[in-house]
């Protein structure tokens, strides 16, 4: 399996930013998804492995305004990068992407949270 990322400038300075908060912005187009699903994928690989089973387990959790913007652009894009076919399945039903890769298993929840109650769930 062979993916090739090349991170523009401003995705760069965010990927190397030990911030515990970080913030990008940019206009259509400009690698912010793309990105930030990368942060995801490099994070993962990065997680300690688990004295247990030796896996890297991680979960994240992808936020949008409405469940239209994630199904639209953010899954897509997501998918795009990260098919089922190569990295395990997604669930349209629980909008869960459970990937299995080498030694990683990472849960990715997409999430809309345009109303009270979806900010509870999180929580």
């Amino acid at each position: 399996m062979s993916i090739t990322y090349v991170a523009p400038p401003t995705m760069k300075r965010f990927h190397r930013s030990p911030a515990f908060y970080r913030g990008v912005l940019g206009p259509v187009g400009s690698g912010k998804s793309t990105g930030c699903c990368f942060e995801i994928f490099r994070r993962a690989q990065e997680q300690q492995l688990s004295p247990v089973d030796n896996i890297r387990h991680t979960r994240f959790v992808i936020v949008r305004n409405t469940y239209r913007e994630l199904a639209d652009t953010t899954v897509k894009t997501w998918l795009d990068w990260f098919p089922e076919q190569l990295f395990g399945r997604f669930s349209k039903s629980d909008m869960t992407h459970n990937m299995k890769f080498g030694d990683v298993q990472c849960e990715v929840l997409f999430r809309a949270l345009d109303r009270p109650d979806d900010v509870k769930k999180l929580l």
